[in-house]
């Protein structure tokens, strides 16, 4: 199965893009930050790369916000060469800064490397933080978007705007736990 990239901003050319999509990626792109949202909702990547010029709330804000929600790997892609902004986007969430300008074989290495050192870290874990409503206020204030649950019965994996759930098998089991297979409170057997 291909791993899903997001881009959000307008910095990676075409020619990136190809290069990506010719190692085995499938890359969908954002020219907003709100798009950028409605995208992760819809296509549920596995990486997110966010150039430091995203409109309307810039690369910075949008990593910072997106790590509040988010597990998911971010990739940043600056001009800015000085350690304080490289320490910056690291205390922000960022997972990988790359100076711009970039190769393709070097965005294709890091994106690559990124999602190994992320799937054997999180495999079976959530990477949603928080709740419902944070998620839901972030979005709603950049979007008109209704906000989508993406459920698969077969393996009990769920995404929530973009993002893996590991909610499903937790609910279950605390419900399983409280009313046993009756559907019944184990109270009110007593």
């Amino acid at each position: 199965m291909k791993k899903m990239v997001l881009i959000m901003g307008e910095t990676i050319s075409g020619d990136n893009i190809l290069a990506l999509e010719a190692a085995g990626l499938e890359v969908t792109t954002a020219q907003n930050y709100p798009q950028g949202l409605q995208k992760l909702d819809e296509t549920s990547p596995d990486l997110v790369i966010i150039n430091e010029i995203l409109p309307p709330v810039g690369g910075w804000e949008a990593c910072s916000r997106l790590r509040q929600i988010c597990d998911i790997p971010i990739i940043l892609l600056s001009a800015d060469r000085r350690g304080q902004a490289v320490a910056r986007a690291i205390n922000q969430g960022v997972d990988t800064y790359i100076f711009k300008p970039f190769s393709s074989r070097e965005l294709e290495a890091r994106i690559k490397a990124l999602l190994r050192r992320c799937q054997r870290k999180i495999n079976d874990s959530s990477r949603v933080k928080g709740n419902r409503e944070q998620i839901l206020d972030l979005i709603g204030k950049l979007t008109d978007k209704e906000p989508t649950l993406h459920i698969n019965m077969e393996d009990g994996s769920s995404r929530f705007f973009g993002c893996s759930l590991g909610l499903m098998r937790k609910v279950v089991g605390e419900k399983e736990a409280r009313y046993g297979n009756s559907g019944q409170s184990k109270r009110q057997n007593q």
